[in-house]
């Protein structure tokens, strides 16, 4: 799977890393800062996840 979807891998990668830089961030400075960082990098996850069948709903049927 990682071969197929390389930017899964380099984003989850990225995640990894500013997590790891945000535990040094200043006490006064990391909550807010931080969390629009890992807001953001969710987002980032979330979208460069690809859709699977199960996640879609089926579409309703003609009567």
């Amino acid at each position: 799977m990682n071969e197929n979807y390389p930017i899964i891998v380099k984003s989850y990668n990225l995640t990894l890393w500013y997590l790891k830089k945000i535990e040094k961030y200043p006490k006064n400075n990391r909550y807010n800062i931080a969390k629009k960082i890992q807001q953001s990098l969710l987002e980032l996850m979330l979208i460069s996840t690809p859709k699977t069948k199960e996640s879609y709903s089926p579409k309703p049927t003609k009567r």
